[in-house]
């Protein structure tokens, strides 16, 4: 550098620092601006010239509002801007020269927040869907709501919609659900709102099975089965319509009663059934009935009934027609279906009365009664058998067949005369204190929890009496002939119905005749003998004790004359001597011994 002035110029000064000529920097190129919540985001190029210099900052400025924001490359963020404003921006770039030019203004935008959450309002459901409404949140966060999602809970299953109602597909059928709604604007999506009702998909339910339609008086009754499938819904009733005349009646159980049916006319129902998604279709028709005039039946309580009793039961029909009975307790009674009851134990016994109608008339309602079969008296004993004893009489019997329907707990015996008793719980029983030699029959009765029966025809009848006793006797033979001796002549408690040898004689042979006893010596003895046997008497009371006979036999070689023979002897001539004995004892007393 050199000085000047009016004398001239001075010499130069010494070099200075290196320096490089520069301008401003080029106009950048604006790119897209970007809205967010109270701010936007600006992108740019830089400018094709620095103007010599490196470019230190960028500053983006709005408009409305010049407010500013700088930064050292692009994008740069402008900040303070208000919601709901729109917006330009324009970049400029600085260097060590200065600030370059401003670019063109970039795209308007609207600064925003996201929206509020909208308010959730009912949830319907549907077949395999669900349509839900709601509102939209008070505040749009300064931009305009684009869409709305709906989220279902279970599945995370949405649908997007501009505005309420929106309708979510894809759904199950049977499984509850809620739903949640976000709103979405330029600013991003909003918090999801409260929780929906819930709601379960379904569709209409399937076809019932039709059951028995049974006719009444201008009605009838159809039973029917649930569908297998309820359609995902509780279904909430059944409807029956007649055909024809479309009649109709409604349940939610089987079965369905249907009135007003015209009496005479033929009908078939078909049945439907309904939950909260509407109707199913209609099953195949039932069997055709025709409805009839009702009739009951009057069946009065007989009340409790013996045992074993005839008893026959009545009922009658307001329509005339016989009733029909039957037993449903037939281990205690049953009954012909005419009425005749017949019991077989004690209980309570159960009889339905019934008729079944006919072209004029509906069945009638069954009428059942229940009356207890209690225990009649025992019958009589059979077979009475008295037996005679010292002041005493044992009476054997059969108990009698029928026991009144209680176990039999004793029997009395009575006798006739007299009236004396015993007791005991079987056959034989013992009938003491009579009479000796008083003739007695005797009836027996029987008794259980319900009391004592009629008596017995009566026994045979019998003598008191003790059995017999008899008196040892001694007596005189020769050996060529038989002895008889009348043994019950001086016996006691006749009469007798027996004599028996208890020990025979040791010699000859002791031979009974009737109510004799004959002694056949032994022909061949050749001194005399004394000989001893014993013998019992029997009467319908016992048998004495034994009584002794003593014999004595002298030998003899006499010839038997006629005059001599005994009366019991059967044969017309005097048995030889050189026979046996036995054979002698048969032509004695013609074998009978």
């Amino acid at each position: 550098m050199t000085a000047t002035n009016a004398a001239g110029t001075s010499a130069a000064s010494a070099a200075s620092n290196s320096v490089t000529a520069a301008t401003v920097p080029g106009t950048p190129t604006v790119g897209a601006a970007t809205a967010g919540n109270g701010q936007a985001s600006v992108s740019f190029t830089p400018p094709a010239s620095n103007g010599g210099s490196p470019i230190t900052s960028y500053t983006v400025t709005s408009s409305p509002g010049g407010i500013t924001a700088t930064g050292a490359s692009s994008p740069i963020v402008v900040s303070g801007l208000m919601n709901g404003t729109a917006y330009t921006f324009t970049v400029t770039a600085t260097n060590a020269a200065g600030t370059g030019a401003a670019s063109v203004p970039s795209n308007s935008v609207t600064a925003a927040a996201t929206a509020g959450a909208p308010v959730i309002g009912a949830a319907t459901g549907g077949n395999g869907q669900a349509t839900v409404t709601f509102t939209a949140p008070a505040s749009t966060g300064g931009s305009p709501i684009t869409a709305y999602t709906v989220t279902s809970s279970p599945g995370g299953i949405t649908a997007t919609g501009p505005a309420s109602p929106i309708t979510l597909t894809g759904l199950t059928d049977g499984t509850a659900y809620t739903f949640s709604v976000t709103a979405t604007n330029s600013a991003g999506t909003s918090l999801p709102s409260a929780a929906s009702n819930s709601v379960t998909p379904a569709t209409v339910p399937g076809t019932p099975t039709v059951g028995q339609a049974v006719a009444g008086d201008g009605q009838a009754s159809v039973a029917f089965t649930p569908p297998a499938s309820d359609g995902g819904a509780p279904i909430t009733s059944y409807t029956v319509t007649s055909s024809p005349g479309g009649l109709t009646g409604t349940s939610s159980t089987s079965p369905v009663t249907v009135t007003g049916l015209t009496n005479g006319t033929s009908y078939t129902f078909s049945i439907k059934a309904t939950n909260s998604a509407g109707t199913g279709s209609a099953s195949a028709p039932s069997n055709a009935i025709t409805p009839a005039s009702g009739q009951t039946i009057a069946f009065a309580n007989p009340g409790p009934q013996n045992f074993g009793g005839p008893t026959t039961l009545t009922a009658t029909s307001s329509s005339g027609l016989a009733v029909i009975f039957t037993s449903t307790t037939p281990a205690v009674c049953t009954i012909t279906s005419s009425g005749a009851l017949t019991s077989f134990a004690v209980g309570t016994c159960t009889i339905h009365a019934d008729q079944t109608g006919n072209a004029t008339f509906a069945p009638a309602p069954t009428v059942s009664r229940s009356f207890s079969i209690i225990a009649a008296v025992p019958g009589s004993a059979t077979a009475i058998k008295a037996t005679p004893g010292d002041t005493q009489a044992t009476v054997a019997f059969i108990a009698p067949s029928f026991t009144g329907g209680a176990p039999i707990t004793g029997y009395t015996v009575t006798s006739s005369p007299g009236g004396l008793t015993a007791s005991g719980t079987g056959s034989p029983i013992t009938v003491t204190d009579l009479t000796n030699g008083t003739s007695y029959s005797f009836t027996v009765t029987a008794t259980n929890s319900a009391g004592t029966g009629a008596a017995s025809s009566p026994s045979n009848s019998v003598i008191a009496q003790p059995a017999p006793t008899g008196q040892d006797t001694t007596a005189t033979a020769s050996a060529s002939l038989p002895s008889s001796m009348h043994v019950t002549a001086n016996a006691t408690s006749g009469p007798f119905t027996g004599i028996t040898i208890v020990t025979p004689p040791p010699s000859g042979r002791a031979v009974v005749k009737g109510l004799d006893i004959l002694y056949i010596p032994d022909p061949n003895i050749t001194s005399t003998q004394i000989v001893t046997f014993t013998y019992t008497l029997t009467n319908a009371s016992g048998t004495s004790a034994p009584i002794t006979v003593q014999v004595t036999v002298m030998p003899s070689s006499q010839k038997v004359s006629d005059l001599e023979r005994p009366t019991l002897w059967n044969r017309g001539r005097e048995p030889d001597r050189d026979q046996g004995l036995s054979s002698r004892v048969a032509a004695w007393v013609g074998g009978a011994e």
